[in-house]
């Protein structure tokens, strides 16, 4: 079990190194031009164990026919993940995601609600960083 825990490590460490949605977060990139298809491409060539492992864990159970949107929670679950191994430097899609929800007024309650899930960084991180970027 280390081995693949070895392996999922090194995945990650790579989308860290090589794809900036998994890098750290930047006040430059602008989140409406995020491509997340494209991300998914890249978590499949930069991180392949790992997509391999999230694809098929969260493939769908009914009959085709169904809408797939398990490249979403690949990329969610991927983003998590890397936040977990590297706070600082893996928090771009984190920190873009909570910054979008704070300016489009979503509440205190839910940010928070969202941080403890870890799909968002902390509202105060989140306003502090929302602060900075009106500088």
């Amino acid at each position: 079990m280390a081995s693949a825990v070895n392996i999922i490590r090194s995945d990650l460490a790579a989308l860290n190194r090589h794809v900036r949605e998994f890098g750290k977060w930047d006040s430059i990139t602008n989140l409406e031009e995020v491509d997340l298809s494209a991300t998914l491409r890249k978590i499949k060539e930069y991180a392949p164990n790992t997509f391999y492992l999230l694809k098929h864990a969260a493939e769908n159970q009914r009959p085709r026919g169904f809408k797939d949107v398990s490249h979403n929670r690949i990329t969610s679950i991927a983003s998590i993940l890397s936040v977990g191994r590297a706070r600082n430097s893996g928090n771009f899609l984190l920190r873009s995601l909570g910054l979008y929800l704070y300016t489009s007024g979503v509440s205190r309650n839910v940010l928070t609600t969202l941080n403890g899930l870890g799909i968002v960084e902390s509202y105060d991180t989140i306003r502090k960083a929302a602060a900075a970027i009106k500088q």
